[in-house]
C-alpha cells in the first residue's frame, strides 16, 4: 500500500524517522519500505497553508498515494486526555476564518454566504475522515485554527461554538484537500498540553513525541 505520512515539522517524526531508517530524498521528503507498505513522510511546515502548499506540490508531482496520514501532537480541551495520549481525528471543523460582527460575535464562511455546508467534502460544515484507520483509539472533534488558544475568553468561545475535544492547525487543510482529490485519509494525534490561558511550562511535548512515534513504528513496521 503506498501510504504518504505528513508531519508539520521534523521533530514529530523525527524518533521514527530514525527507527525505521529512512531514506532522504529531499529536504522534507523521506521514504521507508515496510513489510506491506511503501511510507513516504513529508514534512509541510506548520500551519494550513504551508501545509497545503508541501502536499499539493507533493500530490502532483508524484504518484497518487492511497491513504495520507497526518500524524503530529495537539491541545486538548478535555481534563479526561492526560499529556500523552494519542487519539484519531473523526471530524475536523475550520474554525477561525470568518468575520468578526460588530458585537465581537464570530460569523463563520458558511454563516457569510461563502461556503456552502454541504458541499463536498463538508457535510453540515463538518469534515471527516475516510473511516477509523485506527480503532483502538479514542475517536475525537478536532477544530483547525490559525492561531492557537492562550486565553479563557477564547477557549470558552470555541467551546461553546463547537464543542471541540482537541485543536491543531492542519488537520482540517487535509481534510478539505483530501477530500476534494478522492483520496483516503486520516489524522492522528497525541495530546501535548491542556488548552488553557497560555501556560508553556505545563506542555509535555516529549511524552507526546514519544508515544506518537512508537505508535507509528508499531504500526508501519
Amino acid at each position: 500500500m503506498r501510504i504518504l505520512l505528513t508531519a508539520a515539522t521534523s521533530p514529530e517524526v523525527q524518533p521514527f524517522l530514525h527507527s525505521s531508517e529512512a531514506i532522504k530524498i529531499s529536504d522534507n521528503l523521506y521514504t521507508v519500505f515496510g513489510s506491506e507498505n511503501q511510507i513516504n513522510i513529508l514534512i509541510t511546515g506548520a500551519g494550513a497553508i504551508p501545509f497545503l502548499y508541501s502536499l499539493s506540490k507533493y500530490i502532483y508531482s508524484s504518484e497518487k498515494p492511497e491513504l495520507i496520514i497526518l500524524a503530529g501532537i495537539a491541545g486538548t480541551f478535555r481534563n479526561d486526555l492526560p499529556n500523552g495520549t494519542l487519539v484519531e481525528v473523526a471530524e475536523e471543523i475550520w474554525a477561525d476564518t470568518g468575520a468578526q460582527d460588530k458585537d465581537g460575535s464570530f460569523l463563520s464562511m458558511f454563516r457569510l454566504g461563502l461556503w456552502d455546508a454541504n458541499e463536498m467534502p463538508f457535510k453540515n460544515g463538518i469534515l471527516s475522515h475516510t473511516k477509523p484507520y485506527f480503532p483502538d483509539l479514542q475517536q475525537i472533534r478536532s477544530v483547525t485554527v490559525n492561531t492557537v488558544s492562550g486565553t479563557q475568553e477564547r477557549i470558552d468561545s470555541l467551546l461553546a461554538l463547537y464543542s471541540p475535544d482537541i485543536e491543531n492547525m492542519e488537520g482540517a487543510a487535509l481534510y478539505y484537500f483530501a477530500g476534494k482529490e478522492g483520496i483516503p485519509c486520516t489524522q492522528i494525534r497525541a495530546i501535548s498540553n491542556l488548552v488553557e490561558p497560555r501556560n508553556r511550562e505545563a506542555w509535555e511535548i516529549g511524552i507526546a513525541i514519544k508515544n506518537l512515534n512508537e505508535y507509528l513504528q508499531n504500526w508501519f513496521c
